[in-house]
């Protein structure tokens, strides 16, 4: 059955016993994010596998949910308690290409996707936004 058909289900499993917090889809991409209560942001990626025979039948390539990688937003240097950049909030451009991300204590971040890599230069850590 393809993606998108009823009854298709896809089963990803985190290498950590951590709970999932949140989940959003990158439309018309086959990839997904999920946001564990660690304070870690997974990538998701539908992957296509080899042709196989099944019952005598062959059967197209088996499509599996994959983990192809992951971000975990740092905490503030020198405070023991993350509550401070405790992820609350993801929210994702419509382009797809970037990931905002608030924090309980007010900073936002950005993360470009799919490399989940920190754009530094867009970061408002909570100093500056509550100045602002």
């Amino acid at each position: 059955m393809p993606y998108g058909s009823p009854g298709v289900e896809f089963t990803g499993l985190h290498s950590d016993t951590t709970a999932v917090t949140q989940i959003h889809f990158l439309p018309g991409q086959g990839r997904l994010l999920s946001l564990l209560d660690d304070n870690t942001i997974h990538l998701w990626e539908l992957v296509g596998g080899a042709p196989r025979e099944v019952g005598g039948v062959k059967k197209e390539g088996v499509i599996i949910l994959q983990e192809v990688d992951s971000y975990s937003l740092p905490g503030r240097p020198g405070i023991e308690s993350c509550s401070a950049t405790r992820v609350t909030v993801l929210l994702l451009l419509r382009s797809c290409d970037l990931l905002c991300i608030g924090t309980e204590g007010g900073g936002v971040y950005f993360l470009e996707l799919p490399c989940l890599s920190l754009k530094d230069n867009l970061t408002l850590p909570q100093d500056q936004v509550t100045q602002r």
